[in-house]
């Protein structure tokens, strides 16, 4: 039987052949799990990573290899020294009330350049790791060295204002800690009826408001009450342990997020505690001569994509609702894409319009324009095509193209014009199209034809135009309020067209929110980096 003895699944450690009965002899890697080191006890996640733990110490490391054993208990000594020493300067948490986590790097980090292990001198090799400590009293998760905001939710740029703010951010912590090591766990009748009225509340709050702060849809919310309801309280399960651990700290990371419990909390996904960096006043030039290409079509895309942000949090359910406005404007642009493709091609069949008997370099000035309709709207529907599956929704929301990272401010606002020129470029080949398409039809109608042919296409031509201005100017007078006024004070519009104050004060009032048919805050949950020199 061949073997390598590397413990790297991907590139060793397998059997390329099995023995008669199973019978695998003492010198595989299965046996080693007998070395682990007096004291240390091995547990395998429901999700299927291992994980030791020896008291109230737990490490993802591979304690089977001898050397991470020897580092981590030196880590760990260290660690308990400095409590200690926290203990009697400070009258600080008893070590019998905390619970540590380690993560040490792998020697084979070097290969993605990350310099996890390093030597300052030949006598005193280091290595570095990162840690967190738990307060299984308080609840909390608290470190011994300084550590920036950000290590409780690195997608969120926002910084601590309290102490209970801060309480929060550190029990969202300790659920998650919960959850990477869950074995021997009990879950109290207490904390399980305090998870189901959350998720009661949560469930009326989605349900109820397009503005809810949830992280989860009201149906996601009903299965996963349903789901908690069947949790036997006092139970050391592991999977109890995982499901209560991770839907407690994914609520109340949001809670953090929302400013609970503050001064300046956020009670709506409508409107953010901090301003947006957005000044339409302020494009790059390229950016507004492609939005006048696109007939404006590019900024209105460029204010949605500006809306996805609440303050300096970006709404993962906007970004699902976005994506999925996208969708429908794709593919309905195909249709009528096809249908003029379609004209174009009979257009070009009538004898009068297309005389075969000419050579290509007389074709006339209506059959040149008709050709580069055709070549448009094909050009629409290959982009329409392109981008709706590369933005494909599927269950609880998910997509295949991952939303902008980060948050508006002024050095990502390119990214959003970007970003807001490629979604309006299908919108952008349609009106073009439709325009070459009316100016092919309109040369039928003026190349030498009589005189009441042309007057019945003029009245037509300018008939069509004001109804066409009538819509455009209904469509866009929200945005444009105080043109609007001044117009309407001049000129004796019609009186559905009229901005009354009312219509001004309860527009205002409105959420412009997308209902929240969101995603589910993943909250993947790992060990939080604290970068740490920890000598052997």
């Amino acid at each position: 039987m061949t073997t390598v003895s590397d413990n790297n699944p991907s590139t060793a450690g397998r059997h390329t052949k099995i023995p008669p009965m199973n019978k695998i002899g003492d010198e595989f890697r299965s046996d080693e799990r007998s070395k682990l080191g007096v004291g240390w006890h091995q547990y395998t996640h429901p999700e299927g990573k291992v994980y030791f733990r020896y008291k109230n110490v737990y490490t993802d490391a591979w304690l089977l290899d001898k050397n991470t054993l020897n580092t981590l208990e030196a880590a760990v000594a260290m660690l308990c020294r400095r409590l200690r020493r926290v203990r009697q300067d400070t009258d600080g948490p008893l070590l019998d009330n905390i619970e540590i986590g380690i993560h040490l790097t792998s020697q084979d980090s070097d290969k993605s350049g990350l310099k996890g292990w390093f030597r300052r001198d030949k006598g005193d090799p280091v290595v570095k790791g990162c840690y967190h400590l738990c307060d299984m009293t308080k609840k909390e998760v608290f470190w011994l060295d300084e550590v920036p905001a950000e290590i409780f939710w690195e997608d969120l740029d926002h910084n601590v204002v309290g102490r209970q703010h801060l309480h929060i951010a550190a029990e969202a912590a300790y659920w998650e800690h919960i959850y990477i090591f869950p074995h021997d766990r009990t879950i109290s009748q207490t904390e399980l009826h305090d998870l189901r009225e959350k998720l009661a509340f949560w469930t009326f709050d989605a349900g109820s408001s397009k503005a809810s702060t949830s992280p989860y849809t009201a149906t996601e919310l009903k299965d996963f009450s349903r789901i908690v309801g069947n949790i036997i309280a006092d139970s050391k399960r592991p999977e109890d342990a995982c499901i209560v651990g991770k839907l407690k700290g994914a609520l109340l990371k949001i809670r953090f997020a929302y400013f609970f419990g503050e001064e300046h909390a956020q009670i709506n996904n409508s409107r953010g505690v901090f301003p947006h960096h957005h000044d339409p006043e302020h494009h790059s030039y390229w950016f507004r001569f492609l939005n006048c290409l696109s007939f404006y079509t590019a900024a209105s895309y460029y204010v949605n994509l500006n809306h996805l942000w609440i303050g300096r949090k970006m709404s993962t359910s906007r970004w699902n609702d976005f994506v999925i406005q996208l969708q429908d404007d794709w593919y309905d642009a195909i249709t009528p894409a096809t249908v003029i493709l379609a004209a174009n091609l009979s257009f070009l069949a009538i004898s009068s319009v297309d005389d075969s008997g000419l050579p290509p370099a007389q074709r006339s000035l209506g059959q040149i324009v008709s050709y580069i309709s055709l070549i448009l709207n094909v050009g629409n529907i290959a982009a329409s095509t392109i981008l709706a599956r590369q933005h494909r929704s599927g269950h609880h929301s998910s997509f295949e193209g991952e939303p902008p990272k980060g948050g508006p401010r002024k050095k990502q606002l390119h990214e959003l014009e970007r970003l807001a020129v490629i979604f309006s470029i299908p919108a952008t080949f349609f009106w073009w199209g439709l325009l070459t398409f009316f100016i092919s039809i309109a040369w039928i109608c003026f190349n030498r034809t009589a005189q009441p042919t042309r007057y019945t296409a003029v009245v037509t031509i300018v008939l069509s135009m004001f109804l066409l201005l009538l819509v455009i100017l209904y469509t866009y007078r929200d945005n444009h309020r105080s043109i609007w006024a001044d117009l309407s004070a001049l000129l004796p519009l019609p009186g559905f067209l009229t901005c009354s104050t009312s219509q001004k004060r309860s527009s205002s009032q409105d959420p412009q929110d997308q209902s929240n048919n969101g995603s589910i805050h993943k909250g993947e949950l790992q060990t939080l980096d604290t970068h740490l020199d920890l000598p052997v």
